[in-house]
């Protein structure tokens, strides 16, 4: 079972002596840069005038469908302009998670960027609004799409049958 990073730190840091703290501070440093640049991706996320859904990681075309395709997206509650959720998209092949770090201090009026995507879907795409359920980040709200094929879905496979 992996340890927690910092407990690792714990020892390293007594160990090295005040003479070579620097050499810690380095480590930590060049840690954290490193797990932003394997863990942290630049997501895209944007709709052609055919309405079609195109997901970019890193600049690079990751999913393309259209809106028959989108089953639901599921996040943050868009009349609470400052939520902030984990954002889910779930279309008839693929889902998708993202996590958003997006820092808004009291002082700093408008809405968040998820907000604003998720209300411009629901305007264009006529999406029906769910409750699903409270969370310590505010309420998770389901937005469905009332223009899905079910019969677009891949057959999953029942263990039942034989």
């Amino acid at each position: 079972m992996a340890a927690p990073i910092w407990i690792l730190y714990i020892p390293v840091f007594f160990c090295l002596g005040i003479e070579h703290i620097h050499y810690f501070i380095f480590g930590t440093w060049a840690l954290a840069i490193c797990f932003v640049l394997i863990f942290v991706r630049r997501v895209k996320i944007s709709f052609t005038p055919a309405n079609e859904i195109n997901i970019f990681f890193n600049g690079k075309l990751k999913y393309s469908g259209s809106p028959v395709n989108l089953e639901y997206v599921r996040g943050a509650n868009i009349a609470d302009g400052r939520s902030n959720t984990v954002l889910y998209f779930s279309f008839s092949d693929k889902k998708f998670m993202f996590n958003i770090l997006e820092n808004r201090n009291s002082f700093t009026s408008g809405t968040t960027k998820q907000v604003e995507l998720l209300r411009y879907m629901v305007t264009v795409f006529n999406l029906r609004t769910e409750y699903y359920k409270d969370s310590m980040q505010g309420r998770i709200f389901t937005y469905w799409n009332p223009i899905y094929k079910e019969s677009l879905r891949p057959k999953e496979y029942n263990k039942s049958e034989r």
